[in-house]
């Protein structure tokens, strides 16, 4: 149901939003995911795996939030994790750093995860005790059972819908529509936010994207898989990788697939300190101190919302993030809307202290607070010209105001009023 929600969206051009995010919102995303990105993949890193590796949320389930997690260290340490992952963080590092490895067709990031898995076996062989147990690696089934294709699969009954009441039904749609509009507002954010990383700064089709998502939710809903949502993690670290067309993607879900069928076993010989050597490394390019140092130079209407947004994304999730980032960015609206004059003042230095405001093209309700300011600031005696002839369009509040300010005030105040 939600994929056939956002099909529509992408049907009706609803994916047009994704152009009104403010660019300091972006960035926080962006920042707020590489922070996160850290924190939860330190404890991975020395060892302390009992949180799964995809649980990003500040307060977890356990009780435990991000700081208090580490807290934990001291009693789940691994020396052999923080071995695999400062190995792996050399390899990935410095892969890429040499001219001839750089170029090769084995890309940074396989060879830190190879590294960090061969390391592991090497100290299996050692028989020396000093390796990670299953505990610490990737496990592609729950409880110990072997991976099998078959056991992923839940095909829904459809027989159901044909037994459920109204109330269901509706419930049914609710959830339905959260997802949908949950999913679609993070993939058009996460788009946004790729753009900006992408080297050619190319702009994605934000309807395209809903539609070919909404039928891939359709088919995970079929299989009985999770929701589908676009993720700045994956789509980065693709970038940061050499990624640079739709067919990295597209060869990411091929390749993935033909490992989990052809290789489940060697899989779950990863290290999840290997894997944390990589996230950690994209989490620094995402929220370095260089992107922090760019916004604070342009000042508090940027910096304000972005670090609303980041603080907001760390604490909360994605959605709660850029919701307070934006209510900050509305605020500097507002502020600027109430501060600059709504209008061009000419000033004529005559004895009749003449003059003439020209009106905006467009003159909404936001511009009211500034047209109040405007007005009570007028000198008693002076002669306004209200010059409406580049206006398109004014808001009946304004009028309001304006016929209020003629009939009323202006008078009281000897101000003459010509239009």
């Amino acid at each position: 149901l939600a994929g056939v929600i956002q099909i529509l969206m992408g049907v009706f051009r609803a994916g047009v939003i994704a152009y009104y995010f403010p660019t300091a919102v972006i960035r926080g995303l962006l920042a707020a995911i590489g922070l996160i990105l850290i924190f939860k993949q330190i404890p991975h890193a020395l060892g302390l795996d009992k949180d799964p590796e995809g649980d990003f949320s500040f307060f977890q389930l356990d009780g435990f939030n991000t700081f208090s997690e580490l807290s934990r260290l001291d009693d789940f340490f691994q020396p052999a994790a923080a071995i695999i992952f400062l190995t792996c963080l050399i390899v990935y590092l410095g892969w890429s750093r040499i001219p001839k490895l750089g170029k090769s067709v084995i890309p940074a990031a396989l060879m830190a995860v190879l590294t960090g898995l061969l390391l592991n076996q090497i100290f299996i062989w050692s028989t020396t005790g000093f390796a990670l147990n299953a505990e610490h690696l990737v496990s592609l089934a729950e409880g110990g059972k072997t991976f099998r294709l078959i056991d992923a699969f839940t095909f829904p009954s459809l027989q159901t819908l044909t037994q459920i009441d109204r109330e269901q039904a509706f419930h049914l749609l609710k959830v339905g529509i959260e997802i949908a509009v949950i999913a679609s507002l993070e993939t058009l954010l996460n788009l946004e936010a790729c753009d900006r990383l992408d080297p050619q700064r190319r702009v994605s089709p934000p309807n395209r994207e809903l539609i070919a998502q909404g039928i891939g939710n359709v088919s995970c809903g079929v299989l009985g898989g999770l929701p589908l949502t676009s993720v700045v993690v994956r789509s980065s670290a693709n970038i940061y990788s050499g990624g640079r067309s739709k067919m990295s993607t597209i060869l990411h879900g091929i390749w993935l697939a033909i490992a989990v069928l052809a290789i489940p076993n060697v899989l779950q010989m990863i290290p999840l300190s290997a894997l944390a050597a990589i996230l950690i490394a994209t989490g620094f390019k995402l929220a370095s101190p260089t992107v922090f140092r760019e916004i604070f130079k342009q000042g508090p209407r940027q910096y304000l919302p972005f670090l609303a947004t980041v603080l907001g994304t760390f604490f909360t999730d994605l959605l709660y993030g850029v919701l307070i980032g934006l209510a900050f960015g509305l605020f500097f609206l507002l502020r600027s809307m109430a501060i600059r004059p709504f209008a061009q003042t000419e000033k004529r230095p005559t004895p009749g202290n003449i003059q003439r405001i020209v009106l905006a093209q467009h003159m909404s309700f936001l511009s009211r607070a500034s047209v109040v300011t405007q007005l009570d600031e007028l000198d008693p005696g002076t002669h306004i010209i209200l010059d409406a002839s580049k206006t398109d369009y004014i808001d009946p509040d304004i009028l309001n105001l304006f016929r209020d300010f003629i009939e009323h005030k202006a008078p009281l105040r000897n101000i003459q009023i010509s239009q």
